[in-house]
C-alpha cells in the first residue's frame, strides 16, 4: 500500500510541467528594442538623431582637414580619437542584438575592424604625446645683437628662474632686462627657465646668455617661425622614416 502511494506520487511530480510563461522566454532575443524609442540603437531614429550624425561627420571631416594642413601627433590623435566616436553610431545602426542578418554581421565585423585600427593609431600618437609632454626642450632662440652688453660677463654666480624658482645653467639661461631694472620680485637679476620665458611679456627686452656672455637680444616672432618651422620638419621626416 505504501509503496503504491509513493509510485503515485512520484508519477504526479515528474509529469509536473514547471510555471514557465513561455513569452518571457522570447524576450531574450532583444527584438523587442525595435519597437522602443531610439529603435535599438544608440542614437535616436528621428531628426535629432540624423543631426547627430552630420554633426558628428561634420566634426571628424573637420579634423582630418586640420591634420593635412598642419599634421602634428596631437591633431592625429584627436582625428584618430573622433573616428572611434564615430564608429559608436555606425556600428549600431546595423541591427541590434538577436535581429541580425548575415549582412549587418559583415558590415559589423568591417566596422569593427576599424575601430581596431582607430585604437591602435590612439595608442601609437598617444606615446608621442605624452613622451614629449615630460620631456623638456630647449627652444632654438633666435637672437639679434644687444650692444649695451657688450663683452661684460654676468655678474651674478647664481641664476634660477625668478617666476618657479628653477635652478639654472650658466651654460645657457635667459634673463629679462625690463625686471632687472624694474627690481621686479625684489630680485637683483631677473632669470627665467625657457618655460617661463615663453610665457613672459614678450615686450620686455630678454637677453640669452651662454658660458656667462650675452649672444643677444631673443626676437620671439624669429624664435617662433623657426621652432614651428623645425617641428614641421621633424614630423615630415619621421613619417617618412
Amino acid at each position: 500500500m505504501a509503496a503504491a502511494e509513493e509510485t503515485e506520487v512520484a508519477d504526479v511530480f515528474l509529469n509536473a510541467s514547471l510555471p514557465i510563461d513561455g513569452d518571457l522566454l522570447n524576450l531574450t532575443n532583444a527584438s523587442f528594442l525595435a519597437d522602443a524609442g531610439f529603435s535599438g540603437y544608440e542614437f535616436p531614429s528621428d531628426w535629432v538623431g540624423v543631426v547627430v550624425f552630420v554633426v558628428l561627420c561634420f566634426m571628424v571631416l573637420s579634423l582630418c582637414a586640420a591634420y593635412c594642413y598642419s599634421p602634428s601627433p596631437q591633431t592625429a590623435l584627436i582625428v584618430a580619437l573622433a573616428n572611434l566616436v564615430l564608429t559608436i553610431p555606425i556600428s549600431n545602426i546595423f541591427g541590434v542584438a538577436g535581429s541580425l542578418n548575415h549582412n549587418d554581421l559583415v558590415a559589423r565585423e568591417v566596422v569593427g575592424w576599424y575601430q581596431f585600427v582607430c585604437l591602435l593609431v590612439s595608442l601609437y600618437y598617444s606615446y608621442f604625446v605624452v613622451t614629449g609632454a615630460m620631456k623638456t626642450t630647449t627652444p632654438n632662440y633666435v637672437t639679434v645683437p644687444y650692444l649695451e652688453a657688450g663683452d661684460k660677463e654676468y655678474p651674478h654666480e647664481y641664476v634660477g628662474c625668478g617666476k618657479c624658482g628653477e635652478v639654472l645653467s650658466k651654460s645657457s639661461f635667459v634673463s629679462c632686462k625690463t625686471c632687472t631694472d624694474q627690481k621686479a620680485g625684489g630680485f637683483k637679476a631677473f632669470e627665467l627657465c625657457n618655460k617661463c620665458a615663453a610665457e613672459h611679456d614678450k615686450a620686455h627686452v630678454m637677453l640669452l646668455w651662454e658660458n656667462d656672455y650675452c649672444k643677444g637680444m631673443i626676437d620671439w616672432e624669429a624664435t617662433a617661425r623657426q621652432n614651428h618651422a623645425a617641428e614641421k620638419d621633424s614630423l615630415i621626416g619621421g613619417q617618412n622614416g
